[in-house]
């Protein structure tokens, strides 16, 4: 941003450049004020995709005469991470909290019409995941999860290789030690049409959404009085809640605080297979033993797949830009845990973000003690689809009662990090 972006082109005399850095909102608190137009708010969420959206939504269930801004840059979500994401969901956690957070965003899903209006419709396809190992290790893993899983509610079945390869002929199973399928709560859905619905059910309900970025925070004893945003104006919030996604520590530095956020790039391949209409089919999202995952999309005979690299080839990434070569280290995985992938012809790849948490890679989800008024809902490290409908009534409980009502949610407090209370969830891919 340069300074006429921040202020507009209401002032003649702008303060230099060396003046933006966090802190700055002091320097040009008088300048500000003095050209620019303030207003207030009840709430007012920093990011507009799909979880800035569930908690406008949630909010304005339980606040229906409470003013709620929602500020979102980019209209057209075009380098959105949820119009990005593969768009699935699954109970096959590690964490607790996770597991009933996905329970209730299957459940929020299965009555979207309900909740989201006669119109919403998702493209729900609950076909499933299917995690594999081929170690002891890992099946006992999968073993001790699966219990929890079952404990909090979920319906999964544990498959050896006899049972994997009559239920699925298609596939090399010569390796696989065991397999835990979902039956039931899991599956898939598109990530765009989801976020449109929470957003078009959000405005319906009075929400206002701002094309405009937040460019920095006026802390005062412990509050944030004031958030100065990209053309200049000013907004005095209740509360501000963080739904940034990948620039969240941004965010939380304008406010003096330190969040453990990072952007981490991750790619999706489409490819075709032709012939072998049984696999398209029948195939759930499959997990590999090698970290690979692949799905049926809607089109006949059309996959995506994709993988995370290993954690020393993983920067944090600024660009959307495709590395094709990733296809050229995933084709040969993919086929061999289906060898009717040998013929088959990538079409088409895009790149999104994930917010990684790079502690615990679990959200950032509650109050920061230092700043009372600022609620982060972020790093979700690449299952923060999933937990949108659950995070959004979390933020709306914090909010209105002071506590989760629900789901028990402080295991994700901000300040675990300083307590060195880390929540490590195992399966992130």
């Amino acid at each position: 941003l340069t300074v006429s972006n921040c202020l507009g082109q209401k002032c003649r005399k702008l303060p230099g450049r060396s003046m933006l850095k966090r802190g700055c909102f002091k320097a040009l608190r008088r300048v500000v004020r003095a050209c620019s137009t303030s207003t207030s708010t009840d709430v007012l969420i920093v990011g507009g995709g799909i979880h800035g959206s569930s908690a406008a939504y949630f909010l304005s269930q339980k606040m229906p005469d409470a003013k709620i801004v929602v500020l979102e840059p980019d209209p057209t979500y075009q380098s959105c991470s949820t119009n990005r994401a593969a768009g699935g969901i699954r109970n096959q956690f590690s964490t607790k909290a996770c597991i009933e957070m996905s329970l209730y965003g299957a459940e929020f899903i299965s009555n979207l019409k309900e909740y989201l209006g006669p119109e919403a419709d998702i493209g729900w396809k609950e076909r499933g995941y299917l995690l594999l190992s081929s170690t002891e290790e890992g099946s006992n893993n999968i073993k001790a999860n699966r219990d929890l899983q079952t404990s909090c509610g979920a319906n999964s079945l544990l498959l050896g290789p006899d049972e994997l390869k009559k239920r699925f002929p298609w596939m090399n199973c010569e390796d696989i030690k065991v397999g835990c399928l979902g039956v039931q709560h899991e599956g898939w859905f598109d990530p765009h049409l989801f976020l449109s619905a929470f957003r078009a059910k959000a405005i319906a309900n009075g929400v206002k959404y701002m094309s405009k970025s937040c460019f920095d925070m006026e802390v005062e004893h412990g509050r944030i009085i004031n958030v100065l945003l990209s053309d200049g104006s000013t907004i005095s919030p209740g509360t501000v809640v963080c739904t940034a996604g990948a620039k969240s520590s941004q965010i939380g530095l304008m406010a003096g605080v330190d969040v453990p956020i990072r952007p981490k790039k991750r790619q999706i391949f489409v490819f075709k297979l032709q012939g072998n209409p049984e696999i398209h089919g029948t195939a759930p999202l499959v997990i590999d033993t090698s970290g690979a995952y692949f799905r049926p999309e809607t089109s006949q005979a059309t996959f995506i797949t994709g993988i995370s690299p290993p954690d020393d080839q993983d920067p944090d990434a600024y660009n959307l830009d495709v590395e094709w070569d990733m296809w050229d280290e995933l084709w040969p995985l993919i086929c061999h845990r289906v060898p009717a992938f040998e013929c088959v012809k990538c079409t088409n790849a895009w790149a999104g973000f994930y917010d990684f948490n790079i502690m615990d890679q679990n959200a950032v989800l509650g109050k920061h003690d230092d700043v009372h008024n600022l609620v982060f809902s972020t790093g979700y490290s690449g299952h923060g689809l999933q937990h949108a409908p659950a995070a959004g009534r979390a933020v709306a409980e914090l909010v209105t009662a002071g506590r989760f009502e629900t789901i028990d949610c402080s295991v994700f407090s901000p300040m675990r990090f300083e307590r060195g209370e880390l929540l490590i969830e195992n399966n992130v891919f």
